[in-house]
């Protein structure tokens, strides 16, 4: 297993688990293994680390991977296993709509950005730009309140046409 005790180096711990047996059932279990999560081969010491290091909105998961001795892939594993990011509950008074482009989303090259203009803030990421996605979104929100809100679509350096 892969241990973030050493920075500069690849650390590795080598832990032979003991295995038990009931002699009545023949069932058998292994002791609790202090180092790693269930069937992991990253120390809970890396995670917290990389977690930890993921809090500042400069780094990298590339620039985590190298400190780490892991790969970019498994920094964004890490992430999204551990990290989740709460939903909007009330729209923002105007909502940007905006599309990138992403390798990650199964649906489409393109992930759909939902902001909120006034702060500067993400309010969701949707897998696509499509009907059926954007319907999904919004049915989570009152009538009243998704119609109030002002929306303005792609990238706009002047949203003062659309306020």
């Amino acid at each position: 297993m892969t241990h973030s005790i050493l920075h500069n180096c690849r650390c590795q711990i080598n832990y032979h688990a003991r295995r038990y047996k009931c002699p009545v059932c023949n069932r058998t279990w292994y002791e609790f293994n202090p180092f790693v999560f269930k069937k992991q081969r990253i120390s809970v010491s890396t995670v917290v680390c990389v977690l930890e290091e993921m809090r500042d909105p400069a780094v990298t998961f590339t620039s985590v991977a190298k400190r780490y001795n892991l790969s970019p892939t498994t920094v964004q594993h890490i992430f999204d296993d551990h990290v989740q990011i709460p939903k909007a509950t009330t729209l923002p008074r105007v909502l940007q709509l905006d599309e990138t482009y992403s390798f990650k989303s199964g649906t489409s090259v393109y992930v759909c950005m939902l902001l909120d203009y006034d702060t500067q803030t993400a309010v969701d990421l949707l897998p696509s730009r499509k009907k059926q996605d954007l319907i999904d979104f919004f049915s989570s929100f009152p009538l009243e309140e998704t119609k109030s809100s002002v929306y303005c679509s792609g990238y706009v350096r002047d949203l003062q046409g659309c306020l």
